[in-house]
């Protein structure tokens, strides 16, 4: 019997853009076996394991990227396809919940992408294709975790978004956080608060800068007030008035209130943002310098976290009627909702503390504060187990954050 030949292979030709991509795909992926990798790790300087990453022969990230906290959980684990994002990629929380599950095609996002809250419940999501919205919300890719392998610092405390000293200063948070060094004070980017020796300026060069000789508002040709003259006004005031009283002082006293808004400069906190309200009195204890005392009621934007107590303080004048400077800490009793890993209502109850040092300045008569702040609150509340079945713990409000608010007139 005449045995019959197979039909030949005919090959099938893409005829579109994502088939063509698809099969260009598939054929490298057959041929990741010819790739070598090598691996590059880096330790903390306590020993723990800060990174694993893995590159190709050209230098180029290919393969599993991973990076740990300080306290050896999880940061992140990406995915690299010759040089680009390429798969999933996961970022976590301190804690070691899941922040972000991500997804990536040669660099582009796609398909499904879903973030958390600190405490395990999802955020939002979204999907992309080709690095396309479709629908949902936009993901911004700044916000995932940086990947570790370029610090040069020091010291450092926690991960690269934590405190580090080094040779040009001390950092908190990341490097749009908080920065002291010796040209002095940054709170946020370049186009942040700066106070430095020429003064306070806010935003860009555009933005409002406050100085010693005077206030400008919108650069060159916005609004600039200048103080000279009213410096030497109130100098030869100054004088008048001290030939005409003695050396004695009395306390006086007057009222004032204060609202502001607060962010957080560390991630990893179930409340970011909070707002306060404070209504108090101030006594003027000696020339240009008051003591302060009130009652200050602080809350997050969906009341789960609220916390009322006293606080006080000191203020006194850099520039009169212009620049004031204060400091105050606050002691309250706080309460915290929330759902833990078995899906029950919770809530918790501890004494917070608060400090914070800032300015306040006086903009179209307008008294606008500007401070930075730090938490000491060890309220804690556990979100799920862990693989050794004991509880994962999830900071509520700890850390420095930045203050930006407005005080209405003190009146008598």
């Amino acid at each position: 019997m005449k045995q019959e030949s197979a039909p030949p292979v005919v090959p099938v030709v893409p005829s579109t853009d994502k088939e063509r991509e698809d099969q260009a795909l598939e054929s490298m992926f057959n041929d990741m076996n010819e790739i070598s990798t090598f691996f590059i790790e880096n330790n903390y300087h306590h020993g723990g394991l800060e990174y694993k990453h893995s590159y190709n022969q050209h230098k180029k990230k290919h393969g599993p990227q991973i990076g740990y906290y300080s306290n050896g959980i999880t940061k992140y684990e990406y995915n690299f396809l010759m040089g680009k994002p390429h798969g999933e990629q996961i970022g976590y929380y301190s804690n070691g919940i899941t922040k972000y599950e991500y997804n990536f095609l040669m660099g582009k996002l796609q398909g499904n992408q879903i973030k958390y809250k600190s405490n395990g419940i999802k955020k939002s999501e979204s999907f992309y294709a080709k690095g396309k919205l479709m629908a949902g919300s936009k993901i911004e890719i700044d916000d995932m975790h940086e990947m570790y392998g370029s610090s040069g610092n020091d010291i450092s405390i926690g991960d690269e978004d934590g405190i580090s000293i080094g040779e040009d200063g001390i950092n908190i948070g990341d490097e749009d956080g908080i920065s002291i060094g010796e040209d002095g004070i940054n709170l946020g980017d370049e186009d942040g608060i700066s106070i430095g020796e020429g003064g306070i300026n806010i935003g860009d060069e555009d933005g409002i800068s406050i100085g010693e000789d005077g206030i400008s508002i919108g650069g060159e040709d916005g609004i600039n007030l200048d103080f000279s003259k009213w410096k030497e006004n109130f100098a030869q005031e100054d004088e008048d008035s001290d030939e005409d009283k003695d050396d004695s002082h009395s306390p006086d006293r007057s009222w004032h209130m204060l609202t502001s808004n607060s962010t957080m400069l560390e991630s990893g906190n179930e409340v970011d943002k909070f707002s306060s309200f404070l209504f108090g009195v101030s006594y003027d204890i000696k020339p240009n310098l008051d003591f302060q005392i009130g009652y200050n009621m602080i809350s997050d934007d969906s009341d789960d976290f609220e916390s009322n107590g006293l606080r006080l303080g000191l203020r006194f004048n850099m520039i009169e009627d212009v620049l004031k400077g204060q400091v105050g800490t606050t002691i309250g009793y706080g309460e915290y909702k929330y759902v833990d890993y078995m899906g029950a209502n919770q809530s918790l109850s501890e004494v917070n503390y608060f400090i914070d040092l800032g300015v306040i300045v006086d903009i179209l008569f307008f008294d606008v504060l500007f401070s930075v702040g730090y938490s000491l609150n060890d309220m804690r509340f556990d979100t799920l187990l862990g693989a050794s079945g004991t509880p994962v713990y999830s900071d509520v409000l700890a850390g420095p954050y930045f203050t930006i608010g407005l005080e209405i007139f003190p009146w008598d």
